[in-house]
């Protein structure tokens, strides 16, 4: 301001300037480029979680009051925790065998609507090996609602194969007896969610 001030008795008018190209060319281009290279950034990681691996593998997933179901058609297997190996995509297949669920897993930063008499679907690529993740019901479905979580496992492919066997000879071995029969309907059916076996409270 004391600088550029106008003096006094000064009446010649001020030195025009044109401006600075060079600057008015960076202060342009640069963030243009930041711009398209954080694009960029955002298309190919939005693209990669939608990217449809055609070897992905399908886990059928069925919500009921008040737990989770998984069923493995491709071994006849059914759980009521979620087994995955990891680096290999899967496709879960929910449906509703009752009321609106919603299948929320928050370290995941998903939650996906689950409704009756509809299929929804939701791709994931575990990229490594944890057995410390829930899915919960983030829809109030009834009065156990708060109880309806179910255990996640991530593991290599040998271990997932182990437990694949394991899970398999089990099956084979309880169909064969009318006890084995009812633990495969009681799992099946999601019967956990309300009752125990042992008297205890669920």
């Amino acid at each position: 301001l004391i600088v550029f001030r106008q003096k006094k008795g000064d009446t010649t008018d001020a030195e025009h300037m044109e401006g600075n190209t060079t600057l008015e060319i960076g202060w342009t281009v640069v963030p243009l480029i930041i711009v398209v290279v954080f694009a960029y950034l955002g298309a190919y990681s939005l693209g990669e979680v939608r990217r449809v691996d055609p070897e992905a593998f399908v886990v059928n997933v069925r919500a009921q009051q008040f737990v989770w179901v998984f069923e493995y058609p491709e071994y006849g297997i059914i759980s009521d925790e979620l087994h995955l190996p990891v680096n290999k995509q899967v496709v879960l297949r929910m449906e509703s065998a009752d009321v609106i669920h919603s299948f929320w897993v928050p370290e995941w930063r998903v939650k996906q609507d689950v409704v009756p008499g509809r299929v929804t679907e939701y791709r994931i690529t575990p990229t490594m090996i944890s057995d410390d993740f829930k899915v919960r019901c983030a829809e109030l479905c009834g009065t156990n609602h708060a109880y309806m979580e179910n255990l996640i496992v991530f593991s290599s492919q040998s271990d997932y194969d182990a437990w694949i066997a394991e899970q398999a000879a089990i099956a084979a071995a309880a169909a064969e007896t009318p006890e084995g029969q009812g633990k495969i309907l009681y799992t099946k059916y999601g019967c956990v969610g309300c009752h125990s076996v042992d008297g205890s409270p669920n």
